[in-house]
């Protein structure tokens, strides 16, 4: 069984798909003060009830239709333990996110991949011959795709569960702040529908380990007892029950990397055309490919800047930085391909 790889690097890291902005320092306050509140002695609400009510309350939902987790890759663990026995198969796209691979083979699941890398429209009726013809047991998808960043549209949503009935159904929404519309709104009309959510990219808490997951009432009262007691630190739900109460800092983030996910993304494509091919996106990211890949990894490399690199692929993603972020990506990028045109023409 391969490692999930895990890459920490100091400098300008453009490669986890976190939020370039920190939590404001007024917010901060607010944190620090609540920390001398927290009975640390004891263990944390095993329901995190007032989370989830400050969650379904930003979401719009019921809070017996919420779980929450510590970050939304336990949950996904949870589900897949729950429904994969050995040898029963679970539908993903090629590419997706990779923690999908480590929880199959952990419960000795199969692993079946759809080939889709967005570059045409995604066709629906397509995937769902592919999943029948494939006799599958569960659909695990993230949505916006992670690395392409892709979208699927809610209506093919719907179209995909009205045909697989019978089967848990889950969409992971990790960058669905990022996204025009949310699976969500499905929920009360499939009970075999599951949605996962975090706060670790658009809420920026990454470092706090919270996330999510919302299905039908019914459902969710037969899924928590399988759910691991306390399993969201004190600290944890108190943090993120501070920033769901300023949710305003969170939009502005989102509108900012939105603005310099497409002005990164044409700026791109303009000035490296022959070079870099790079899809558009509806997350904090852009993923693309290039013959000399390696060469510009290496580049970036030299001057701090780290980017995720594919082995074994000429692909590669880029999360979305600041502006001052980006500027240096572009700069050093320009600098070193206009000197490579030089010294080609020179020969």
């Amino acid at each position: 069984m391969s490692l999930y790889q895990v890459i920490q690097e100091s400098g300008i890291s453009l490669h986890a798909n976190e939020s370039p902005y920190p939590i404001e320092d007024s917010i901060k306050a607010e944190l620090k003060a609540a920390l001398s509140t927290i009975p640390f002695h004891r263990y944390p609400d095993d329901r995190a009830l007032q989370l989830r009510e400050a969650y379904a309350a930003y979401l719009r939902v019921d809070p017996a239709c919420i779980m929450a987790g510590n970050g939304s890759d336990e949950l996904i663990g949870l589900l897949i333990s729950v429904c994969i026995t050995k040898g029963k198969r679970i539908l993903t796209l090629d590419p997706d996110f990779s923690i999908y691979d480590y929880y199959a083979k952990r419960n000795e699941g199969v692993l079946i991949k759809y080939p889709y890398d967005g570059e045409n429209p995604f066709d629906i009726h397509d995937a769902i011959a592919f999943a029948q013809a494939q006799r599958i047991d569960m659909i695990l998808l993230s949505n916006p795709n992670n690395p392409s960043g892709h979208w699927i549209p809610v209506c093919d949503i719907d179209i995909l569960c009205r045909f697989f009935p019978q089967i848990p159904i889950v969409i992971d929404e990790a960058y669905g702040e990022f996204a025009p519309e949310s699976s969500i709104s499905l929920l009360a009309k499939y009970p075999q529908l599951f949605v996962l959510r975090t706060m670790s990219k658009a809420f920026g808490m990454a470092g706090l380990r919270c996330g999510f997951l919302l299905a039908d009432k019914d459902t969710m009262s037969k899924l928590s007892p399988y759910k691991v007691p306390y399993n969201v630190n004190a600290f944890t739900q108190c943090a993120a029950v501070i920033l769901l109460s300023h949710q305003e800092q969170m939009y502005r983030h989102v509108q900012a990397i939105i603005q310099e996910r497409e002005r990164l993304y044409h700026a791109l494509r303009e000035q490296f055309q022959g070079i870099l091919t790079i899809h558009p996106s509806h997350a904090n990211y852009l993923y693309g490919a290039s013959r000399k890949k390696e060469e510009m990894i290496q580049v970036l490399t030299d001057h701090n800047i780290t980017i995720r690199n594919y082995a074994d692929s000429d692909h590669f993603r880029i999360t979305i930085g600041t502006p001052e972020e980006n500027n240096l990506l572009l700069s050093v990028l320009q600098k070193h391909f206009k000197q490579e045109e030089i010294i080609s023409c020179e020969r």
